[in-house]
């Protein structure tokens, strides 16, 4: 997460550039995706029966990681949750707190993000948080994560 704000910052908020997925290091999620219709029937093949029960963005993770593969993503991402996807029946029914919390990393990545509007959800969603390491953790992470400083790499 870390790096990847570190990396909309270098690019800017104007416009996506399309990345390999080498230049990113991984990916945890697919919320769009373009395949070449070249690729399809082996994309198809290699999403076998025994990956039906696996989560797609796990699936296809797998699959364009593997060396044979090449993968871009377009960065900042292009796409966002829809506002209504705490109603959706394919989201986690326990509302669990991680899960808000990607979703809330994922809007902030956002090419068209609103700071104000992703300011408010983390404000929100940290109100419930008790443990002390992990505000501490927290704090240290937004000093970190200012662009003022400078980052040794």
């Amino acid at each position: 997460m870390f790096s990847l704000l570190r990396l909309r910052r270098d690019i800017g908020s104007l416009h996506s550039q399309a990345l390999s997925l080498a230049a990113i290091g991984n990916f945890a999620g697919a919320m769009s995706y373009i395949i070449n219709p070249k690729y399809s029937d082996t994309l198809v093949a290699r999403l076998d029966a025994d990956q039906l029960s696996t989560p797609f963005d796990i699936a296809l993770r797998k699959i364009v990681l593997a060396p044979d593969t090449r993968a871009f993503v377009l960065f900042p991402f292009v796409t966002t949750e829809n506002p209504l996807i705490a109603s959706s029946c394919v989201q986690p029914v326990d509302g669990s707190q991680i899960h808000k919390a990607w979703v809330a990393f994922r809007r902030l990545i956002w090419l068209e993000r609103d700071s104000l509007q992703c300011e408010t959800e983390l404000n929100r969603l940290l109100s419930s948080q008790e443990d002390l390491d992990a505000k501490n953790f927290g704090r240290l992470m937004e000093l970190m994560a200012d662009p003022r400083l400078v980052h040794e790499d």
